[in-house]
């Protein structure tokens, strides 16, 4: 039986959810430079709820 990539690097716990190392690609919800406060902090919220909605 072969892992899969997300199998490989593992999982970790935020609120109760299970989330790949890998993660769902929201780096670029984050401010300059992956760091900081976003442009639009409200929006980033709808996208993340609306991934968690999706199932990602």
């Amino acid at each position: 039986m072969t892992a899969s990539l997300s199998d490989a690097v593992g999982v970790f716990e935020i609120a109760g959810k299970k989330v790949s190392r890998l993660g769902f690609g929201a780096m670029r919800l984050t401010g300059l430079g992956v760091w900081g406060e976003p442009d639009d902090r409200q929006e980033c919220v709808r996208v993340v709820r609306r991934a968690v909605e999706l199932g990602v």
